[in-house]
């Protein structure tokens, strides 16, 4: 009967994500689309006896028009340079304080200049059935990535294995190569200005060489606002929303033991996590970093389990006690024996804006070690006939696993 069970899950997936697909091709923030999808998933959760409820908000439809603008000011400034130090300091200072504080989630500064539009979050929440002693936060965004040459296969593999020695091994993080060059442009700006000094040759070459991340991080992400090509999304990130209703009658479990379990389908993750950080937002105070444990469930196909590092520019960090409960899960099941770590090189999960506000969170998803990416990862290719149900029903029955570490490895466990 297991067996049936999980045919029966992967076929549910498949043709549940095979619907979203066809009826809402180009789920961009804020569109029909996306409303549409989240629409079908929160019909499936009222199947299954909850109440979803919308959450609007508001939030920049296109997260390489924001990075396009960082980086392609940072270039103007690295131009300026020629002409004014302190021009130059000014153009690259800001860009790169702008980054830092938007991917960690602290402030939106350049970002602001772009309208906005409305999106919302669907959350479902299934409350403890006895007292409290943990919440539980699953989000899984429904919107789809645009794509363009930066995520073609090879530039991925290329990117993710580059035989660096460890302390160069960021040089395979592009998003925070571009961002930290920035910083150190500006401060041979700052000496420049304040030394009036004359420039040699080698200096205006290392100059340069500095500025060509920034370059590259410019006409990458100009190119894909340029070609506005839409993925299907199946794997990433239609295979997790799928992935949250096999949860939801996993984990059902659990709220006899004093467990609250929240689904969210995300809107605007694509968009610079939007959808994730809203939430964060309206939570801060009534949701405890001290009971509260987010996992992101991202791209939960086309590849091996892994669970996420996150962060593009800034790495965030575990306590002990949630590595432990990974570990655990892990060591529960022989088909979980594989599942390990993984850096993320660029971008980063739903779980970031609640990790760099202090709550405990993690992200799972899957990836291809030939690639360093999933498979079909932002690509037109990543359709339904390429996704694996088979590793969906695979990672729910690993979060499963997982949340029962959780409740003993907790401290409110």
């Amino acid at each position: 009967m297991a067996a049936k069970k999980k045919i029966d899950d992967a076929t549910y997936v498949t043709d549940l994500v095979g619907r979203i697909i066809d009826e809402c091709p180009r789920r961009l923030i804020g569109s029909d689309d996306e409303r549409r999808a989240q629409e079908i998933l929160a019909d499936e959760f009222r199947q299954r006896g909850f109440e979803p409820a919308t959450e609007p908000f508001q939030y920049n439809e296109n997260l390489y028009k924001v990075l396009a603008l960082h980086f392609g000011l940072g270039v103007a400034g690295s131009v300026l340079f020629l002409f004014s130090p302190f021009l130059a300091l000014a153009a690259h200072l800001l860009p790169a304080v702008s980054y830092l504080l938007d991917s960690t989630k602290q402030a939106s500064i350049l970002r602001e200049l772009f309208p906005k539009v409305s999106s919302r979050n669907v959350v479902v929440n299934a409350p403890a059935e006895t007292d409290r002693k943990l919440r539980v936060v699953l989000i899984a965004h429904a919107d789809a990535a645009y794509t363009g040459w930066l995520f073609d296969p090879n530039v991925i593999r290329r990117g993710a294995h580059g035989n660096w020695p460890r302390a160069l091994q960021f040089l395979n993080r592009p998003v925070y190569l571009a961002t930290m060059s920035l910083f150190l442009l500006a401060v041979v700006d700052a000496f420049a200005w304040l030394s009036g000094g004359q420039w040699c040759v080698p200096a205006l070459l290392l100059y340069a060489a500095l500025t060509i991340p920034t370059l590259i991080g410019f006409v990458g992400n100009m190119q894909m606002v340029i070609n506005n090509q839409v993925v299907p999304g199946a794997a990433d990130n239609l295979s997790g929303c799928a992935g949250l209703l096999l949860l939801a009658d996993r984990l059902d479990k659990y709220r006899s033991k004093g467990v609250e379990l929240v689904y969210v389908v995300s809107g605007g993750e694509e968009a610079g996590l939007g959808g994730a950080w809203a939430l964060q937002q309206s939570r801060s105070v009534s949701w405890r970093p001290e009971d509260t444990v987010v996992i992101a469930y991202d791209t939960v196909s086309n590849g091996d389990l892994r669970w996420y590092i996150d962060g593009e520019v800034v790495r965030t960090t575990r306590p002990g006690w949630l590595d432990h409960a990974l570990l655990s899960a892990a060591a529960r099941k022989k088909a979980f024996n594989d599942v390990c770590g993984h850096e993320i090189q660029s971008g980063a999960t739903d779980a970031a804006p609640f990790i760099y506000a202090g709550y405990p969170g993690i992200g799972i998803g899957c990836v291809d070690p030939d690639i360093g990416a999933p498979r079909h990862y932002h690509w037109p290719t990543d359709t339904v006939d390429n996704m694996d149900g088979d590793m969906v029903v695979k990672s729910a029955d690993f979060v499963d696993a997982l949340v029962g570490e959780l409740i003993k490895r907790h401290p409110n466990g």
